[in-house]
């Protein structure tokens, strides 16, 4: 790897750190969920919910790269009975390198919240859309 792509990589790492901790900081409600790749086969690897409201959530939410397989970072706002919420999609292989990303956002009822982040044929749907 030459210093400019290893420059590339460290630039990309900052935006995107950056616009996760930005989009978490007005969140009410953070999930950060990993899997092996994209299949999404053998369910997730990592689950992370930070919920203030829920006295046994996570205390913080992680925004690293240091990983293999596919990440997702969801940062969700609470209104009454509904949500927006932003994702954020990063796949990194086995050389450590990004191999694709994606951001994106949905709304819904608030009772629908845990389909979002939980049901894998949705998930598997907002992945493979972007690739296409």
């Amino acid at each position: 790897m030459n210093s400019k792509e290893f420059e590339t990589i460290n630039m990309m790492e900052v935006l995107i750190t950056k616009e996760i901790q930005r989009l978490a900081e007005a969140a009410d409600v953070t999930v950060f969920v990993r899997y092996a790749d994209s299949t999404l086969k053998g369910g997730p690897l990592d689950f992370v919910l930070v919920d203030k409201e829920l006295p046994d959530s996570d205390a913080e939410l992680p925004i690293r790269f240091d990983f293999q397989g596919l990440g997702i970072w969801f940062l969700c706002q609470r209104t009454g009975e509904t949500f927006h919420m932003r994702h954020v999609i990063v796949e990194i292989d086995e050389q450590g390198k990004f191999s694709r990303g994606h951001v994106g956002e949905q709304e819904g009822y608030w009772e629908d919240f845990p389909v979002y982040i939980s049901d894998e044929r949705l998930l598997g749907g907002i992945i493979h859309a972007q690739a296409a």
